[in-house]
């Protein structure tokens, strides 16, 4: 009886001895996985923000591209008839210079009125292009 406690006992002491060095090298492989799988996690939500952003940034600069392509039509649709009226008086003051039915005089006083006119249209079309050019560099 002695001798089966004994062997018991010895037993129960290195299965415990066992049992307690798998533990200790299973906690710290336990340990190790579970750093693993942090730094993982860490990578993969930093992957996902850097993802999203990214697809961020392209849709706005996708909505900026229109905006500014939209700001870019208006201001041309506006300066146009503005060239069409500056062509319109460099075509008069051509005509006027080779006029023969009008004295010197006249044509000066016509040319003249018609560069003030023109440079009156290219004052306008100056401040409708910066308004609008303003518009688009703000858009970022």
């Amino acid at each position: 009886m002695k001798n089966v406690l004994a062997m018991l006992l010895a037993l129960i002491f290195t299965t415990s001895i066992a049992s307690a060095a798998t533990t200790n090298s299973t906690a710290v492989n336990l340990k190790n996985a579970i750093k693993q799988d942090v730094t993982n996690a860490k990578t993969a939500i930093k992957k996902d923000l850097e993802n999203a952003d990214k697809e961020a940034k392209a849709k706005k600069e996708a909505q900026n591209k229109d905006k500014k392509a939209a700001l870019k039509s208006k201001r041309d649709a506006q300066i146009a008839p503005i060239d069409n009226q500056i062509k319109t008086k460099k075509q008069q003051i051509k005509d006027v210079k080779k006029s023969t039915t009008m004295t010197e005089t006249e044509k000066s006083i016509r040319v003249r009125s018609y560069e003030r006119q023109i440079e009156a249209l290219e004052a306008k079309k100056t401040r409708i292009d910066k308004a609008y050019q303003t518009g688009i560099d703000a858009i970022k």
